[in-house]
């Protein structure tokens, strides 16, 4: 990747990050599909009282395939991130974490589209490049979460659609720098 790609998808990663932070303080995309936990103090009470470790907690959850169909069928099912109040809550790193990873997908963005710039010769090419690529990396997850782990599909939709609307930025600037 030559010198002004690397320019286009740091840039692309960083109007990546601004829309992120738009999307999520603006716009309702980051809620979509999230609910509260109902009685959620009783609820994170026994959450904090049973869970000793932070991580992704499966539930029902059995090796045995067998007793996973007939848990599946007894109980309720989900998933659960968990940490515990113990660990503590940086916003201002959560944030530069954030930018970083866009950073990266910008940088990511730039190279494929610097791979497929024979064919990409019109803004149009561009942008859809960016959304196809969006699409790629977003419904490839989570399609997966909403199919297995029964993600709403409304956050699946929004979330896919904030991607991809990021992603068709990030294109957008690629295309303005790198030409």
């Amino acid at each position: 990747m030559n010198k002004q790609s690397l320019l286009a998808g740091l840039a692309s990663g960083v109007a990546m990050f601004v829309w992120g932070m738009f999307s999520h303080m603006v716009l309702p995309l980051g809620e979509v599909g999230i609910q509260s936990l109902p009685d959620e103090a009783a609820v994170t009470t026994v959450l904090k009282d049973k869970i000793k470790a932070p991580g992704l907690y499966l539930y029902p959850y059995s090796k045995d395939e067998a007793a996973m169909e007939k848990l599946i069928a007894e109980r309720p099912r989900g998933i659960i991130t968990f940490t515990s109040n113990e660990t503590p809550f940086n916003m201002g790193a959560s944030i530069g974490m954030q930018c970083f990873n866009d950073i990266v997908a910008g940088l990511l963005l730039a190279w494929l589209m610097s791979m497929a710039a024979p064919g990409l010769q019109t803004l149009t090419s561009k942008l859809a490049f960016g959304a196809v690529a969006g699409a790629v990396g977003t419904y490839g997850f989570l399609a997966a979460y909403w199919n297995w782990y029964g993600f709403p599909g409304a956050y699946a939709l929004g979330a896919g659609f904030d991607s991809i609307v990021a992603a068709v930025i990030g294109a957008f600037v690629i295309a303005k720098i790198a030409k």
